[in-house]
C-alpha cells in the first residue's frame, strides 16, 4: 500500500544516483518532497540504521517536529517518538532536529552514524516576517562541517516554488532551468525541478479547480516561482550617484536619474562614491541602520513606489530588508 501511493509522488532516487553533495529540489506544493525525505530516513535506519540530520531556519519553525511522522510511521508498524531536539524509532536514536540560527552552539556536538542532511523550506517568502539570516550560507557552511566532520554527506534542500533569489542560488550562481527535472550544475550541485505531474491530484481537487489559472495555482500546481516578478525592475539611464551601500558583504549604488527622477539602485563593486554606508559596523564605512538618513530616504521612497531595481535579486533584496525595518522598526 506504501508503495503504490508513493507511485505518485516524487521520488529522491534519481537524483540521489546523480552522486552529488548539495542538491536543491523545488517544485509545486504536495508533490511529495517532505514525504519521501521522512521515507528516506526510515528506511534508511531500518536498512543499516543510518541517522538523517533535519535542519529549519529558525526555532519557532520547529514546533511541528513531534508530529512530523505521523502521516507515515505507522505505515512502517512502527511508532516515531521527539524528545530533546532527536527522533526515536522503538526508542533507537535515528535522527536529529537542528536549528541553523543557533547552530553555533553545537560546535562539539557529535552527529555520528548520519547519512544524510535535509534542509526543509530553504526558500521563503519575501516580505513576510520570516527572513533569510545574516551570511546564512557561511552558517550553513559551518553546521555542516559540525555535522559530517570530513565526510561527504549529502544535503537535500527542499522548498516550494516561492523565488528563485535566494542566498545559496546567489552563492552558487545558480540559474534554475526553464524546465521541469533534474540539472547537474557541477560535480557536486545538483538542481532538481520537481515534475508537476506529481500534484495533479491537488489540481484536481474542489480547492484546486477554485483557484486555477492565476499566478498562485501556477506556483501551487505548476512550477512557476511565485514572487519572481519582474515589476519595478529597470534599468537606469542618465543618472548622478547618490551614494554607497554594503549590505551584507556586497556593494551598491544609488543613483537620481536625470530622465524620470526616480531612484535606482545597482550592484556596483565601484567604491569611488561620494559616501558609502554599511551595515557592518566593522568597516571604516558610514553606519547604516533604520535611524540613518540614507535608510529614511531609500524607506520613504520605497512607500512613494519611487524606487527602482536594475536586477530582481536586488530588488528582493532591498525590499526585505525595507520590510524588516518596518515591521521590527
Amino acid at each position: 500500500m506504501l508503495i503504490e501511493h508513493l507511485k505518485t509522488k516524487w521520488d529522491y532516487l534519481p537524483s540521489f544516483k546523480k552522486g552529488c553533495l548539495l542538491n536543491f529540489v523545488y517544485g509545486a506544493r504536495s508533490c511529495g518532497k517532505s514525504y519521501q525525505m521522512k521515507r528516506w530516513a526510515i528506511d534508511s535506519f531500518l536498512n543499516d540504521k543510518s541517522k538523517f540530520v533535519y535542519i529549519r531556519r529558525t526555532v519557532s519553525e520547529h514546533k511541528f517536529d513531534a508530529t512530523f511522522f505521523n502521516d507515515i510511521d505507522y505505515k512502517y508498524g512502527i511508532h516515531v517518538d521527539f524528545k530533546n531536539d532527536c527522533y526515536y524509532i522503538e526508542g533507537e536514536l535515528f535522527g536529529y532536529s537542528v536549528t541553523l540560527s543557533n547552530s553555533d552552539k553545537l560546535k562539539s556536538s557529535s552527529f555520528d552514524g548520519v547519512n544524510v542532511i535535509f534542509f526543509d523550506e530553504f526558500l521563503l517568502l519575501p516580505g513576510s516576517r520570516r527572513h533569510y539570516l545574516p551570511q546564512e550560507v557561511n552558517k550553513f557552511f559551518e553546521l555542516y562541517i559540525t555535522i559530517c566532520r570530513g565526510r561527504d554527506v549529502p544535503v537535500y534542500f527542499l522548498a516550494n516554488a516561492v523565488a528563485s533569489v535566494n542566498p545559496f542560488f546567489d552563492y552558487f550562481k545558480i540559474k534554475p532551468p526553464n524546465k521541469t527535472g533534474i540539472y547537474v550544475v557541477s560535480d557536486d550541485i545538483l538542481v532538481e525541478d520537481v515534475d508537476p505531474k506529481y500534484s495533479k491530484e491537488n489540481a484536481e481537487s474542489r480547492i484546486g479547480k477554485l483557484i486555477t489559472n492565476n499566478q498562485y495555482s501556477d506556483y501551487a500546481f505548476g512550477n512557476e516561482f511565485l514572487l519572481d516578478n519582474y515589476g519595478l525592475v529597470n534599468k537606469k539611464g542618465r543618472s548622478r550617484n547618490l551614494f554607497g551601500l554594503q549590505l551584507d558583504n556586497k556593494m551598491y549604488s544609488v543613483w537620481h536619474s536625470l530622465d524620470d527622477g526616480l531612484i535606482y539602485i545597482s550592484q556596483s563593486k565601484n567604491t569611488n562614491t561620494v559616501k558609502i554606508y554599511s551595515d557592518d559596523f566593522s568597516t571604516n564605512y558610514i553606519p547604516f541602520n533604520k535611524y540613518s538618513p540614507p535608510y529614511v530616504f531609500l524607506m520613504d521612497n520605497y512607500k512613494l513606489m519611487r524606487l527602482r531595481f536594475e536586477s530582481l535579486q536586488i530588488k528582493e533584496t532591498f525590499i526585505s530588508y525595507l520590510e524588516r525595518g518596518q515591521l521590527y522598526g
